[in-house]
This record gives C-alpha cells, sequence and structure tokens, in this order.
C-alpha cells in the first residue's frame, strides 16, 4: 500500500495459498506458482491527483513498475536507466496507452530453465508451471472437475485475455508463437544474477533479541561459530 498526498495505491498479494485455505478461483493454480492464480494481482488507486476515475483499467503492469511510478509522480526523474521498471503513471491516471507489452513472470534455473513470460494477451510458460495447478472453487459452489488436467508439461501457450483461466493450451495449434516466446524467455535468461540465499546465522536468532527478529547484528557481534555454540549450551 503507497498513500500518495490524500490518495491511496492498494496492491494486494500475489494469490491466495490454497493448502491454508486461500481460494484463487476462477483463476488457475495456487499461491507462488506461475499460473493465473499465482501471479494476477488486483489493485487501485483513488484520489484528487487522478485525472479519469471510476474505470476499470486492464493494462499491463508489473510490480517492477511501481518504483519508476511513484518516483516520477513525485518528480525524480534521474533513476529511470538501466530499470526494468517503467513509468506507468499516465496510463493509471489518464487511462493512456499502454506502455508496456511485455513482461517475464520468473525465471529460475535448476536442471533446466523454468519460467513464463507475457507478450501482448499471449503468455508462454517454459517447464512446469508449478503446484498444485488446477481450479479450485469456493467451498459453497458445486463444481466439476475436467477429466484432464494439464501433467508434466514442457511447455504451454495460453490467450490470457481470452481465456484467463489457462483451460485451452494453443502449443500445438500456434508452434510459431509458442517457439518465438520460448526463445525470448531464453534471451531474458541470460541475463540473469546468482539467487542470493544466504546460509542461516545464529546471529540473528531472536532469542539474542528478546524473541524479536532484529537487524543490525551482522557486523556488531561475535562470529557464527562462536554464538552457535552458545544458544546450543543455553538450549
Amino acid at each position: 500500500m503507497y498513500s500518495l498526498a490524500a490518495g491511496r495505491v492498494t496492491k494486494l498479494g500475489n494469490g491466495g495459498q490454497i493448502l491454508q485455505g486461500g481460494n484463487n478461483w476462477p483463476l488457475r493454480g495456487n499461491k507462488n506458482t506461475l499460473w493465473e492464480g499465482g501471479t494476477r494481482v488486483p489493485a487501485f488507486v483513488t484520489g484528487p491527483v487522478l485525472k479519469k476515475t471510476a474505470y476499470t483499467n486492464s493494462k499491463l503492469v508489473h510490480a517492477v513498475d511501481w518504483f519508476p511510478t511513484l518516483l516520477g509522480l513525485a518528480g525524480d526523474r534521474n533513476v529511470f536507466e538501466d530499470l526494468d521498471g517503467v513509468d506507468q503513471w499516465k496510463v493509471l491516471s489518464e487511462d493512456a496507452p499502454q506502455v508496456r507489452n511485455e513482461f517475464v513472470y520468473n525465471l529460475r534455473k535448476r536442471a533446466r530453465l523454468v519460467g513464463a513470460i507475457r507478450d501482448g494477451d499471449y503468455k508462454f510458460i517454459l517447464g512446469d508451471g508449478g503446484h498444485p495447478n488446477g481450479w479450485y472453487p469456493e467451498p459453497d459452489l458445486e463444481f466439476q472437475f475436467p477429466k484432464r488436467v494439464f501433467r508434466n508439461l514442457t511447455r504451454a501457450l495460453f490467450n490470457v485475455r481470452e481465456d484467463p483461466e489457462e483451460r485451452h493450451d494453443l502449443s500445438l495449434l500456434q508452434p510459431e508463437l509458442a517457439s518465438k516466446l520460448e526463445k525470448r524467455l531464453r534471451q531474458q535468461a541470460r541475463s540473469l544474477v546468482p539467487e542470493d540465499n544466504p546460509n542461516d546465522d545464529p546471529r540473528g536468532d531472536p532469542r539474542r533479541w528478546g524473541g524479536v527478529f532484529s537487524p543490525g547484528w551482522c557486523a556488531l557481534h561475535p562470529p557464527a561459530r562462536q554464538l552457535s555454540t552458545t544458544l546450543a549450551a543455553s538450549g
């Protein structure tokens, strides 16, 4: 949530966690997956700074666009070089023409590349889109699950403008487009930087900070090995 001087931007999370009572119906998939149920995010903007109000905007906006959008609104355009995000303020406040036609949902290299990319109305998924990968209705709805849910996908193509529930894989019907988007996704993968997943460090253990997770301990306190021994002894 961002405040805009008597205005507000509210952005919700990327899907509900089905395994913990969440729900993304009628969209497909779970939180933290590449399916629309785990990536499509509703948001709204209010306030006197808007030139057009009371309308629905379905143009493409990515999470990385908020940074340059809010900075641009504040009048600071000196940091816009080499950013993945674009300034969306006129798109949101005036319903101006779309300024983004492509974005990457996610990219991850393990044994092989897994990711998804959006190009206009089309979404291409390379590898497994994540699980659960079906449709999970609200508890009070009667629903018959489809006889076949895609399994062991290596790639899939959807027109998410016409088929936001991702029920109709077009990769075999439009192989040239699927190959084009796969090539583009692999091009984007070349700019990936290594993941920053540091090992657990006992110096940050909340037991050292009155039961509270606290910053500032990295360079101010004894080595991890010494603290590990101390914490083990205090048990």
